[in-house]
């Protein structure tokens, strides 16, 4: 009896709300999102150590990687991916995060600050009169007005107020592990998209004799599950591979010989 019920509730729900489309309510398989990470199981970095560094850090190096990583949804509803988080951790090779980039970045949709513009306006309106009554030949003449004085004073002031427009985060990224990691964090947005390629830069202390490593690369893609009109925390897809990274050799170019 108890399990009829639980199965009559879904199907009372869907008859009293025809218009909505089953899968957004019971959140059907067919449109949940599929979702695949993708990037080189192997990049090459290069040195970028500046002198004030080796000054300020002697025994160490700087190394540059740049990872390109695409992002797709193969199946299902795509708008359900509401952001997409990258971790990257060089813990395993004894590498900290020096710098990285993209940074954090806000956006929004409006082109101009907004602008409000208010009036207050204020009036002011004395009148008096002055009536009397007069015998007249054994009758009471009413006379009114007798006299009557009116003062009008109005004010009006305008004020226009400019506000910068509200903003939203686009990409977020920080450290993590003591420095060992770092994320990037990519949101849903009306200017942006999470499908694709992104490139992401990220910039080692490394010991100086480094010569090659291995990376910790983490990939979430995170959004909403719909149950019965009520939305849920879901993750859509998760994975974490090894990812070797190479220091590039410097190519000395010949001289040219002229014979």
């Amino acid at each position: 009896m108890h399990a009829a019920k639980t199965l009559l509730l879904p199907l009372l729900l869907l008859t009293l709300a025809p218009a909505a489309p089953a899968s957004d309510l019971l959140d059907l398989n067919s449109r949940s999102p599929d979702v695949e990470f993708d990037f080189p199981p192997k990049v090459f970095c290069r040195d970028v150590t500046t002198d004030s560094f080796t000054a300020a850090r002697p025994g160490r190096r700087l190394i540059e990687v740049e990872l390109p990583i695409s992002v797709v949804v193969f199946r299902g509803d795509a708008d359900r991916v509401r952001n997409v988080v990258i971790e990257i951790s060089g813990a395993g090779s004894g590498l900290s995060v020096y710098d990285y980039a993209p940074a954090t970045q806000l956006s929004t949709d409006f082109v101009e600050p907004i602008e409000t513009t208010s009036t207050d306006d204020k009036s002011k309106h004395l009148d008096a009169s002055l009536g009397a009554n007069l015998p007249l030949a054994g009758a009471i003449a009413h006379i009114t007005p007798g006299v009557s004085t009116g003062v009008t004073s109005r004010e009006a002031t305008t004020e226009t107020r400019k506000r910068l427009a509200p903003k939203e985060a686009v990409v977020v990224s920080g450290t993590t592990g003591g420095r060992k990691g770092v994320f990037f964090k990519l949101q849903q947005s009306s200017q942006t998209t999470l499908e694709g390629e992104h490139l992401l830069k990220i910039t080692f202390d490394a010991p100086a004799d480094w010569q090659a490593g291995e990376l910790s690369v983490t990939g979430v893609a995170r959004g909403v599950r719909r149950m019965l009109f009520v939305e849920k925390a879901a993750v859509w897809h998760t994975s974490e591979s090894p990812l070797n990274i190479e220091l590039a050799a410097h190519v000395v170019a010949k001289p040219v010989v002229q014979e």
